[in-house]
């Protein structure tokens, strides 16, 4: 179970992680590959697309005009201008690059859109890859995009050296009158850390089936849209009664176990399976880091990952979370480094999971940054970070303000994770009752600003245990906020 719960305001932050690096589609000279891009791995791309922040217009845009006028509007996501496209007749919405991308070697392209329409819609970012014998291939990824706000579609496309590839924006239905707006159409090549293993994360593994949103999802449990909300429940209490109650289910739960657990937790894990839940474990440690890392704890993270992949579903598993202030940070990464491959490589049901405070790693000391801690040379599968709002929490006499957790947090874990190219969710949050009385939706909307920037996964921490304030929801009305938040969002199918 997590010790600690570090609150502080994101104000009394020192320096920042720096963006993702990305490649803007915008008018301009093709990039010319550069020493440094041969040494990480990462491919040059040339013949940019153009316009891709519009503001130039529209040129290089394209869709049907008889069912669709394309404009441009100052209601945009970044700089003056976004693309909009109105519908003239119900219709369904297609807009096109006219210029394409053309890589200058074989590997991998990551794509993003900002998109916010009139009426919520789901969106379907494709792009159209054709290579020089002619072949024809689509790389596509669909999310709901909810009304009058800004929601980012990303695709990641391995091609060929010889390949074109443009991107294609789809919606199924568009009313007369109503509009889309684009914006912030960009391409990143996805950098490949020399003597690194392809990452897999939020794409990795074959297609499992669908979750109840409609959204496809991997044998490691990878939503290809939409973002599971659970919780943590009591002292890894059945949340069964509790959803029954209610009318409620949750599509994730939150575990906690010892070293000599293992037993009980593949246990647990089997009936949320069965349940249509999503078990995502902690686990500590049988030995210290440095024996860890070592290799002296593999006997039993063999034998952990072989129960858990014998289950019929997928597992999320992390080991010795919130590690800060625990011992030698890098020693906690190097196993992390040593677990990774034991734990992915028993079944293409197991995703490996590491988890963070999120405070450290962008407003605390260097030495918990993820440049420093983060694992290297290994695929990590979701990131996760327990944030919480502080909001009416007393810290050292002081009542803290709300916690900014778009701005201050899912912004810059996106910008993270998109570079890195890893999932990442929130692994434990939670608000006070002081809270809840004066922001009552923060939940839904809490949600709702995690998936728009990508993020997969949200676990409330429903629980009194190693709390400094009120995060159990209870029984009332708090706890009625958390099942409307509920409504919709995906769930496994029950094995």
């Amino acid at each position: 179970m997590a010790t600690r719960r570090v609150h502080m305001s994101p104000a009394l932050a020192g320096a920042l992680v720096a963006p993702a690096l990305l490649l803007s589609l915008s008018a301009g000279p093709a990039l010319a590959p550069t020493a440094a891009t041969a040494a990480t791995g990462t491919p040059a791309v040339t013949g940019a697309v153009a316009n891709g922040s519009f503001e130039h217009g529209i040129r290089h845009w394209s869709a049907e005009r008889s069912k669709v006028r394309l404009s441009t509007s100052s209601d945009s996501w970044h700089g003056k201008r976004a693309l909009k496209a109105k519908a003239r007749k119900h219709t369904a919405l297609r807009i096109r690059s006219e210029r394409p991308v053309q890589p200058d070697t074989r590997g991998k392209l990551r794509w993003t859109m900002r998109v916010k329409p009139t009426t919520g819609q789901r969106v379907t970012l494709t792009v159209v890859e054709r290579t020089a014998a002619g072949k024809r291939k689509k790389h596509r990824t669909s999310t709901w995009a909810p009304a009058r706000s800004w929601t980012k579609v990303r695709v990641t496309a391995k091609h060929r050296a010889d390949s074109r590839l443009r991107p294609v924006l789809r919606t199924p239905a568009v009313r007369r009158g109503e509009a889309v707006l684009v914006d912030a159409a960009r391409v990143r090549a996805v950098a490949q850390r020399p003597g690194a293993p392809a990452q897999s994360n939020a794409t990795s593994g074959a297609k499992a089936g669908q979750l109840s949103n409609g959204c496809a999802y991997t044998t490691r449990g990878l939503p290809k849209c939409g973002a599971y909300l659970g919780m943590a429940y009591g002292s890894n209490t059945d949340p069964a009664p509790l959803e029954a109650e209610m009318g409620a289910q949750v599509s994730l739960r939150r575990t906690y176990y010892r070293a000599d657990q293992v037993a009980s937790a593949v246990r647990t894990a089997k009936a949320d399976i069965a349940k249509g839940r999503l078990p995502w474990v902690s686990f500590k440690f049988p030995h210290g880091w440095e024996a860890m890392a070592s290799g002296q704890g593999d006997a039993w993270a063999k034998s952990l990952a072989r129960q858990f992949a014998a289950l019929d579903g997928p597992v999320w598993l992390a080991f010795h979370h919130e590690p800060e202030n625990d011992g030698d940070m890098q020693a906690w990464r190097r196993a992390q480094e040593r677990l990774a491959p034991i734990v992915r490589g028993a079944g293409d049901n197991l995703a490996f999971t590491v988890v963070l405070t999120g405070w450290h790693q962008f407003y605390g000391a260097a030495e918990f940054s993820l440049g420093k801690i983060w694992p290297r040379r290994v695929n990590v599968d979701v990131a996760g970070f327990d944030v919480y709002n502080s909001h009416g929490v007393v810290k050292d006499g002081k009542e803290m303000k709300p916690t900014d957790m778009d701005g201050a947090y899912f912004a810059k874990i996106d910008a993270w994770a998109d570079k890195q190219g890893v999932a990442w969710g929130l692994a434990e949050t939670g608000f006070n009752d002081k809270a809840f009385k004066e922001d009552p939706n923060w939940v839904r909307r809490t949600h709702r600003q995690l998936e728009q920037r990508g993020g997969v996964a949200m676990a409330y921490f429903n629980t009194t245990l190693n709390s400094i304030s009120s995060w159990s929801l209870g029984e009332g009305k708090k706890w009625e906020s958390f099942r409307d938040a509920t409504q919709g969002t995906p769930r496994l199918p029950r094995p």
